[in-house]
């Protein structure tokens, strides 16, 4: 059975970076890997052998972010990991996110939320 994985990145190109050993020890678990990103870093991601869709976030207008979200729910992800939720948007696309039955959401800091 096929593992799907989202990590969502929307800061600098540092940022991003710094998930790459993420990436690949996913990867090394057979996990199929999403990306979602902005349009900086995602010139990055797309260089990147071990992940498998790069989606990229433009629009923090609420529309654009359920329109979005719908899409990736399609994919149905064993697990979301966030790397940090500071801005709305992130904060507003993991709870359209959750609504769809996602099992876990993890951010990198080590913090776990489980849809109800």
């Amino acid at each position: 059975m096929e593992k799907r994985v989202l990590i969502i990145r929307l800061g600098a190109i540092g940022d991003v970076v710094e998930t790459t050993g993420l990436v690949r020890a996913l990867k090394k678990q057979n996990y199929n890997i999403d990306y979602l990103t902005g349009k900086a870093p995602s010139t990055l991601l797309n260089d990147i052998k071990d992940i498998d869709n790069v989606y990229l976030f433009e629009s923090k207008k609420y529309f654009d972010i359920y329109k979005l979200g719908k899409k990736l729910s399609k994919n149905k992800y064993d697990l979301i990991i966030m790397n940090g939720y500071s801005t709305l948007a992130e904060m507003k696309a993991i709870r359209y996110l959750r609504k769809h039955n996602m099992k876990y959401v993890m951010y990198i800091n080590g913090g776990i939320i489980k849809p109800n």
